[in-house]
């Protein structure tokens, strides 16, 4: 490797291909709803497969947020393919920037799971509000999939405008 800095790349580029695989196994290639993929992707980093990665995530994360250089370029390649796999995973209804979306729930997911280690009461309260207004709040249409909405699924009325 010649570096300690080479050595540490190398051995984060690999971890972040495992993460990769892991989030493609817990999909398995089938196109989920949008309103389905927060709970999914915090379920799945909550587990014990998936909380090595978050908290490898979280550490790279915060290391490049405060300027570490050896970490910069590995948390935008993180940050880039978890956005990639939240647009190849859902199907989103016509007129929503499936890459916008995506940036926005990959917000709320990594939310979560930082609560999820430090306050877990406060983030099952966060994950049960977001649920809710990904249903009620207008954002996502009915399931392409199956033609059910959030009023079908959760038996009450639709607030949508």
């Amino acid at each position: 490797y010649g570096t300690k800095a080479a050595l540490v790349e190398d051995v984060l580029a690999c971890l972040a291909g495992r993460f990769a695989t892991f989030l493609a196994s817990t999909t398995r290639g089938v196109r989920i709803p949008p309103q389905n993929m927060v709970g999914h992707t915090a379920a799945a980093m909550a587990s014990p497969a998936g909380k090595p990665y978050v908290q490898l995530w979280l550490e790279i994360a915060a290391r490049a947020g405060r300027g570490d250089p050896a970490y910069t370029d590995i948390a935008v390649t993180i940050g880039e393919f978890w956005t990639d796999w939240i647009v190849r995973s859902v199907h989103f209804p016509a007129g929503v920037a499936p890459r916008n979306a995506a940036a926005m729930m990959l917000a709320i997911v990594n939310g979560i799971t930082l609560l999820d280690l430090s306050t877990p009461s406060v983030a099952e309260a966060a994950r049960s509000r977001v649920q809710h207004a990904a249903c009620f709040g207008g954002y996502f249409r009915p399931d392409a999939v199956t033609g059910e909405n959030c009023d079908q699924r959760h038996g009450g009325p639709s607030l949508r405008r």
